[in-house]
């Protein structure tokens, strides 16, 4: 089930987060997401607990994505795509005709997701991640 993400989802975000990209996140931060009138955030729902999660920011005519991630235990199980499907629904209701994302370079299953899904590798950003240091691939998709 996707829904809204919560405050008392914190815990289990920044559990997910952490497992990814290997930085905690202060519940500070999360507060601003949630209050911030461009920011989206859902949840998937899996058994009662919070199996991924995605971040999505609206401006104009654009939606970018900076997190989304799935919990180890729920990989391969559609958590993601289903997220990534909502979010881009969500972004598209809210006016955005572009979508764009970063992924590292290698990083083959989530690319393989997002192609899946539609989007096209359109770039690189040298040196964008670090720990470790690597380069990111630019993905977009034209929504509608």
């Amino acid at each position: 089930m996707i829904r809204r993400g919560e405050l008392n989802d914190f815990q289990r975000i920044t559990e997910i987060r952490k497992s990814i990209f290997h930085k905690d996140w202060k519940e500070k931060d999360y507060e601003d997401v949630l209050a911030d009138d461009k920011a989206i955030v859902l949840v998937n729902v899996v058994d009662g607990e919070v199996a991924g999660f995605g971040i999505m920011y609206v401006a104009a005519d654009e939606a970018e994505l900076p997190a989304i991630g799935t919990h180890f235990s729920y990989k391969k199980r559609g958590v993601g795509y289903e997220l990534l499907q909502s979010l881009m629904n969500e972004a598209h209701n809210r006016g955005a005709n572009r979508f764009f994302l970063e992924v590292r370079k290698s990083n083959v299953p989530a690319k393989k997701l997002y192609e899946k899904a539609g989007f096209v590798n359109v770039g690189m950003r040298k040196n964008f991640y670090h720990y470790p240091d690597e380069d990111a691939c630019v993905m977009t998709k034209t929504l509608g």
